[in-house]
């Protein structure tokens, strides 16, 4: 009930400050905002959305699709009837994806937590399962040591994961969450 009354009041300042500023012309049968110089012109519906960028964004962050590859190891998990490994990742997955949608700095300690645990469960069953087939021994180690590097290197570095240009870091996160997630199903494939 508050968020629509929070969205009817932007909605209600929205009006009062744009209309009252420009004017409202019809161009290519799409109204637009001009103001009074004449020299800025968009369209109503763009600039409603600009401005209520905090209510209504409709830009959905490319890590919270990339938390995704998680689900196949959940699933995976699941049917490997491997249950405490399966809630870790449960865990994880559903932190992650609140993370990466709220960039809540709280939900991130609980992220980090989750992902040390999913970290120390795989680790175990590598020790414990290695013998059974050095292929999927090996696609976790790799994805494990790309994993690694691309954290760590990234972060002394300012490179990567940690690049200054935040589309560019979060592509590099994307390319971790899939990493860590072929290489945990890789440990999966071992149970």
């Amino acid at each position: 009930m508050s968020n629509s009354l929070e969205l009817l009041k932007r909605k209600v300042w929205f009006l009062k400050k744009h209309l009252n500023n420009y004017n409202v012309k019809n161009y290519d049968d799409e109204k637009y905002l001009i103001d009074t110089n004449h020299n800025y012109r968009q369209t109503i519906i763009n600039t409603f959305l600009r401005e209520m960028n905090g209510s209504l964004s409709t830009d959905v962050p490319i890590n919270v699709f990339s938390s995704m590859f998680m689900f196949s190891n959940v699933i995976m998990l699941y049917f490997k009837k491997d249950f405490t490994y399966f809630l870790s990742f449960l865990l994880l997955l559903c932190s992650s994806l609140v993370y990466h949608s709220t960039r809540n700095e709280i939900i991130k300690i609980v992220d980090k937590i989750f992902v040390y645990n999913v970290v120390i469960q795989g680790g175990l069953r590598v020790l414990w399962f290695r013998k059974k087939s050095k292929f999927w021994t090996s696609v976790a180690v790799i994805t494990f040591l790309s994993v690694i590097f691309l954290y760590f290197a990234g972060y002394y570095t300012n490179t990567m994961c940690y690049d200054i240009d935040e589309q560019k870091a979060n592509c590099y996160h994307g390319l971790l969450h899939l990493m860590g997630s072929v290489g945990h199903n890789g440990i999966s494939m071992l149970l």
